[in-house]
């Protein structure tokens, strides 16, 4: 009872005196700690292609991606006299007189090396191996490939 009955006199003369010094409310005192900022999240990165192509595309995602890119007379057609093992062969430029073929490898070194077989005026991107059949391009071939290597840059 003596322990409560001190108690209520220390909280009555602090009630009557008042508090010495006052904490205006803009400005904190040093004695008082600033909270700690939340952490940041980390940002979400999108997830770039490391390749491109990239490595899952198909001829026909191919196709699809050079004909939104503006490229005339684009057109799927399987070409199996022509697969070897490790790489499908197509054409996908919609003329009968094209002697472009397009290989979609089971990967780049192999795409590379398709493409060398091909010759004069072949070349790769990511999994695709681009080439022409015959040394002398159709005329349908000279007005499309550059558009074709133009899109894949």
């Amino acid at each position: 009872m003596r322990v409560i009955r001190r108690f209520l006199f220390l909280v009555a003369l602090l009630t009557l005196v008042g508090c010495e010094r006052s904490i205006p409310a803009s400005k904190p005192t040093e004695d008082v700690k600033k909270p700690e900022p939340a952490p940041k999240e980390k940002p979400i990165a999108l997830k770039v292609p490391e390749t491109f192509p990239p490595n899952d595309w198909t001829h026909s995602q191919l196709a699809d991606y050079l004909t939104n890119k503006g490229v005339p007379k684009i057109r799927v057609q399987a070409y199996p006299l022509l697969s070897r093992p490790g790489a499908i062969a197509a054409k996908i430029i919609d003329s009968e007189y094209t002697d472009f073929i397009v290989y979609l490898c089971e990967d780049e070194r192999r795409a590379r090396e398709q493409a060398g077989a091909l010759g004069k005026g072949a070349f790769s991107k990511g999994r695709f191996a681009f080439g022409f059949l015959n040394t002398t391009p159709t005329n349908d071939d000279k007005e499309v490939v550059p558009l074709i290597q133009a899109a894949l840059k």
